[in-house]
Parts: structure tokens; sequence; C-alpha cells
């Protein structure tokens, strides 16, 4: 049974955790470890790079952004959801997908910037997310990023995946990498 993104994403809250384990991958062989997100994402959906995208305000000057990726490996296919607190301010400085940006509104968080699960449809268990470092560049304070960048740890929660645990990173151009 195939679910649909937004099925997914209400799945969300019974799955997250933040993954406080970091160090080296205990990813089994059979798992890849480089995904790439896809473009197929339904019309009239808010997008940015292959992702689906809700916002919600928090606190003044502070987001909440929800996330869902589906992303491909060969023929495995998965899902990722993130929940990412922002705080964009107008101006700055970061490096964002090897380019240095100013402005019009840039990020640069590090800590806990949130938290999500990475779900295969093809192969089993699941692995949740910590956020611990995302910089982002945008057009607008709320609006979708030109330029996004997401690392942190991971810790898979079902087996077989269950107590392996590593890093993870997701690039700009929407390549998703656990080590």
């Amino acid at each position: 049974m195939r679910l649909s993104m937004l099925a997914l994403a209400a799945l969300a809250p019974a799955v997250l955790a933040a993954a406080a384990l970091g160090g080296r991958s205990s990813l089994p062989s059979r798992f890849p470890a480089t995904w790439t997100t896809t473009a197929s994402v339904p019309a009239g959906i808010t997008r940015s790079a292959g992702t689906l995208m809700g916002v919600e305000p928090s606190t003044p000057g502070t987001l909440v952004v929800h996330t869902v990726d589906e992303l491909r490996a060969g023929k495995q296919l998965a899902y990722a959801y993130k929940e990412l607190k922002q705080h964009r301010v107008k101006g700055g400085t970061v490096t964002c997908g090897g380019k240095s940006y100013t402005g019009p509104y840039t990020m640069d968080l590090s800590g806990k910037a949130g938290s999500g699960w990475f779900g295969f449809v093809t192969l089993p268990g699941a692995i949740q997310l910590a956020i611990t470092h995302e910089v982002e560049v945008a057009p607008t304070a709320t609006g979708p990023p030109s330029c996004r960048e997401d690392s942190g740890t991971w810790v898979g929660n079902i087996p077989p995946l269950a107590g392996k645990h590593g890093t993870w990173t997701e690039s700009t151009d929407g390549v998703f990498t656990f080590g």
C-alpha cells in the first residue's frame, strides 16, 4: 500500500524524536547511502526542489516549516519528513551550495534546528532524524528558499535498523546522503 505524502506527514508526530547519536554510520550495506529528491510533486502544492512545504508562524520572526520529500535510490523509494524551526534575518551572509550569499534573507542555525524521519517504501525499517545544522537563503521572509542545506544525525527505530546510527546531509540540489 502506498501512502500519500500528506498522509505520511500526518504520521510524523508518532515518529518525531531527536537522535542524539553521531559517529560512524552503521547503515546496513543493502540500504543505499545516497538518495535523490524526485521532481514529481502534485499540482497546486508549494514546491522547492521537489519538496512539499507547509509554513506556520510561531513567535514573531520565527517559522515552523514542515517538508516532505519523495526520494529515490535506483528503484528504491523513500519519504523524508522534516519539521524545521527557522528564524530568517534580513541581510546577513551565509555559504550555501558552495557559494557565498548576502541576503535578501538568510539563516545559519546550529544546535537543535528540527527533527523528522526517513521512511523506506520498498525496504524494511525507518530512521529518526535530528537536524543539527541548517543554512538557508530566501528571497522573502516566509517564502520557499532559493538555497537550503541541512545536516544532522540519524538513528534507526524499526528492525533491521533499530539501534543503528550515523550522520546525514541534504544538499541544496536535493541529494540526501547517509554517512
